[in-house]
């Protein structure tokens, strides 16, 4: 069934596939040389990985979709994991109060903190477009997915 939803829904849906595959390859695992028949599970797992292709494949196509200053979801996705590594590398930059130092303790905590105000702008931006960002997606019904609620209350 093909249904539109909000970009946080398909999120959670894709998170709890993930978790669904890695059950039925645990399960595998566990219960391999058990005298079990797994074939069921492996039916499942193919269906669970290609469901999860579709989840996948949807977010990434709504991630290029622009907001208003016209740079993508993405940009913001990328932007938003350098600024969490340049916060990382100042909060570990070494310095000991060395008087040759370029930075001193008090214009990289002025760093820190303007980095902070960035990252907290750009998640909100993120949060606001996964939660108002509505699409198209392929749902698997047999599945029966346990986030299948968050989608029948949406429609």
């Amino acid at each position: 069934m093909k249904i539109k939803l909000p970009l946080t829904i398909v999120r959670k849906m894709r998170d709890e596939v993930e978790e669904e595959i890695a059950k039925a390859l645990q399960y595998i695992q566990d219960y391999n040389e058990a005298g079990i028949d797994l074939d069921s599970i492996l039916i499942r797992l193919e269906m669970l990985e290609d469901q999860f292709i579709v989840l996948k494949e949807a977010i990434q196509d709504a991630n290029k979709q622009k907001h208003a200053d016209k740079n993508t979801n993405n940009y913001y996705i990328y932007k938003l994991f350098n600024i969490n590594n340049r916060i990382r590398f100042f909060q570990n930059l070494n310095i000991d109060n060395n008087d040759n130092a370029y930075f001193i303790d008090t214009e990289i905590n002025d760093i820190i903190k303007s980095l902070e105000e960035e990252k907290s702008k750009i998640k909100t931006k993120l949060t606001n477009f996964n939660r108002d960002t509505k699409i198209k997606v392929e749902i698997d019904d047999d599945l029966k997915l346990a986030s299948k609620k968050l989608y029948t209350e949406d429609k």
